[in-house]
């Protein structure tokens, strides 16, 4: 089982070398690291692995999109997301792996993450995105909107649940860290701002219309009009690029 590893970088300089090492050192070697560098290069000067494969986007674009371009650019069927400024125990991959396997999954989420530095506490709910899915199965209902840039974790999650089976660990392998000046922390865009409530607020009304529409091919209809065509355009020239990229790895 080959694993596209999608990490999108920017604004984290001081960690992202230490999660692309918790990539590349899993227990479950078969996986390929795409690390996109959303406006900037990520520093990874000292790390040498033939698994891993930077691109670099001219722009920043925020990390769905960064997302989005992976899953659409990668030549193998699974992937699993990865954050640039988290950290993973090494048998993260090797335990999402197993239950796919084991329960013939073609989606597995993260029930429970530790939170912080140093196992200080653990989070549970109903799944975190930091699993490993079929390319197939995510693309079935569009996956992720590459036009938005904060919120959309909870609401792939949903959309999952919404459209099929999906398998959960409950094993903490995955730890998210808490840092100033992230999505999650800043004025902006933090969990209580004006504009994460309106994007929580779109957020809900995709749900309730996929719900509405049941069938994957008009939910995939419907996700993909939400998309302007300046961005649908833009990814689908940079998957392109990529695709061309990870093919010259595969060989």
């Amino acid at each position: 089982m080959t694993i596209t590893v999608a990490m999108p970088y920017w604004g984290c300089p001081d960690l992202v070398e230490r999660a692309v090492r918790c990539v590349l050192d899993q227990t479950h070697r078969d996986l390929c690291l795409v690390v996109i560098g959303d406006g900037e290069d990520p520093p990874l000067r000292n790390v040498r692995d033939s698994r891993l494969v930077v691109y670099r986007l001219p722009e920043n674009r925020g990390a769905y999109f960064g997302l989005q371009l992976v899953l659409q650019a990668s030549p193998h069927q699974w992937y699993g997301p990865h954050a640039a400024d988290d950290t993973s125990d090494p048998e993260h991959y090797e335990t999402l792996a197993r239950v796919a396997t084991a329960q013939r999954s073609e989606a597995v989420i993260a029930d429970a993450v530790w939170w912080g530095e140093g196992h200080s506490r653990v989070r549970r709910s109903s799944g975190y995105e930091v699993g490993v899915y079929t390319r197939d199965r995510l693309l079935a209902f569009g996956a992720y909107n590459p036009a938005e840039r904060i919120a959309q974790d909870t609401l792939l999650i949903r959309l999952l649940k919404l459209t099929g089976r999906v398998a959960a660990e409950g094993t903490p392998t995955y730890h998210r860290i808490k840092r100033p000046y992230s999505l999650t922390t800043t004025l902006e865009t933090g969990l209580r701002s004006p504009y994460r409530m309106a994007v929580k607020r779109r957020n809900r009304e995709v749900y309730y219309r996929a719900k509405r529409l049941r069938r994957l091919e008009a939910i995939r209809a419907y996700r993909e009009r939400l998309i302007p065509s300046e961005i649908r355009d833009e990814l689908a020239e940079h998957a392109l690029r990529l695709a061309g990229e990870l093919g010259k790895e595969a060989t």
